[in-house]
């Protein structure tokens, strides 16, 4: 008999078994994603765990893995009820715009009704059996609503992600319904079979559009990223900016976090003589060797700025004098260096205080 069992389910074994695996997947992807704020991926991993088990217990393969007679008697049930809830909250954040309250109301409709279902099962009032016949009649409504509300994303607000997902349902709405149809009519033989086969499909449609979503919304991120570093970089010596520098010590003067610093201020003497004379591309050259020399000078006891052009500050943390003597002979003693080989001088203006 158990062999009979595994060898006519063999099919609902394997999509279940499967299912299990993508939903776990999916799920673990989510965690890697949390900071994004998106759970669409949790939802839809949830949706496919759920529903894996259901296919477990309509193939009658529960007794595999239990020997609970309330679990094995009544796991369907109940996970019918339970399985529309990370459907919904999957539509409400990663493709309605509208109406998202309604499907949040209507998720925790289906969490009572799994809480009433159970405890009036438990107290043996009213049996699983019976009750399904209302979760049924739920569902059916709530499939309806959904596609309604979906109908109007695309018309009313032209949601393009609304009417993929009305493409994807459609597919499983078609079998679900026959599925539904055939519950009613008490035709228990092929049950859950058209669902397994169109939730199979309809997980796939959504798992790909979830992959090409997140990695949309990766790149974005690292294009955030890239442009944030900009933002905060210049370009030429690939040191801070003045945006960096404004930022700094509006953070020391004001507040309660302010404090003392030694301000170095550094301008590159005729470097428009340089530019007009040699070509930007040598003012470039004296840009960035400025700003290298500074950063080796100051850089380990604090921050090196490039404000434009050839203007340049370090807030330096050492209030020592002697070391502040020191960093300016190790820049002027290095330009000197440099400028034996050059056809230009490169002299620069330092102040302090």
């Amino acid at each position: 008999l158990l062999y009979s069992i595994l060898y006519h389910q063999r099919t609902g074994l394997i999509i279940s078994a499967l299912l299990f695996l993508l939903g776990m997947l999916t799920i673990a992807s989510s965690i890697f994603l949390f900071n994004t704020g998106d759970n669409r991926l949790l939802y839809l991993g949830l949706f496919a765990v759920l529903v894996s088990a259901w296919i477990l217990s309509e193939s009658r393969l529960m007794q595999f893995f239990t020997g609970n007679r309330f679990i094995i008697g009544g796991i369907s049930y109940m996970l019918i009820a339970l399985i529309p809830i990370p459907f919904l909250l999957y539509i409400r954040d990663g493709v309605l715009t509208k109406n998202k309250r309604v499907i949040t109301f209507i998720a925790i409709m289906f969490m009572l009704n799994f809480l009433i279902n159970l405890a009036l099962q438990v107290n043996g009032i009213i049996g699983f059996f019976e009750s399904i016949q209302l979760t049924n009649g739920f569902l059916l409504l709530t499939i309806v609503f959904v596609i309604i509300l979906l109908f109007m994303e695309m018309i009313r607000h032209k949601n393009s992600q609304a009417k993929r997902f009305l493409m994807y349902l459609s597919v499983m709405i078609i079998l679900v319904l026959i599925e539904l149809i055939q519950f009613f009519s008490q035709d228990f033989d092929s049950t859950s079979f058209y669902s397994r086969i169109g939730i199979i499909i309809f997980f796939g449609f959504l798992a790909w559009d979830s992959i090409r979503h997140f990695d949309g919304l990766l790149l974005k991120d690292k294009e955030s990223q890239i442009l944030k570093q900009l933002a905060y970089r210049d370009i030429l010596t690939g040191g801070n900016n003045r945006t960096v520098f404004e930022n700094d010590i509006l953070e020391l003067t004001k507040g309660q976090n302010k404090r003392d610093f030694r301000m170095v201020l550094l301008d590159i003497n005729s470097l428009k003589s340089i530019n007009d004379r040699f070509g930007h591309q040598e003012g470039d050259r004296v840009i960035i060797k400025c700003h290298q020399y500074m950063e080796e000078a100051f850089g380990h006891v604090g921050k090196c700025y490039r404000l434009g052009g050839d203007e340049f500050a370090c807030i330096l943390n050492s209030m020592d004098n002697d070391f502040y003597e020191k960093g300016i002979a190790q820049i002027k003693n290095r330009l000197n260096e440099d400028q034996k080989n050059l056809p230009y001088g490169m002299e620069v203006a330092i102040g302090s205080d």
